[in-house]
């Protein structure tokens, strides 16, 4: 049996690992975000970084968009 390619069976098994590999997307997105702002804006706060890791997948996408032509850590975190 190859874990990869392994069907779950139950829906609760599918629900499970689904939400398993989405909570996994959304840390690696909050710990990309969080380099990106502290390498533009320099260190951030303790309010900031919650702020991050709490954020949903959406919210950290358009987190990443506003980095891109944000002026401060402020506005990239959408708190203008």
């Amino acid at each position: 049996m190859d874990a990869r390619t392994y069907e779950y069976q139950s829906a609760f098994a599918r629900h499970s690992v689904a939400q398993g590999e989405a909570q996994r997307e959304a840390k690696g997105r909050a710990a990309l975000i969080l380099g990106l702002l502290a390498m533009r804006f320099g260190a951030l706060s303790a309010g900031a970084h919650d702020l991050v890791i709490s954020a949903s997948v959406a919210d950290l996408d358009a987190i990443g968009e506003r980095l891109l032509s944000a002026q401060s850590m402020s506005e990239a975190l959408g708190m203008r």
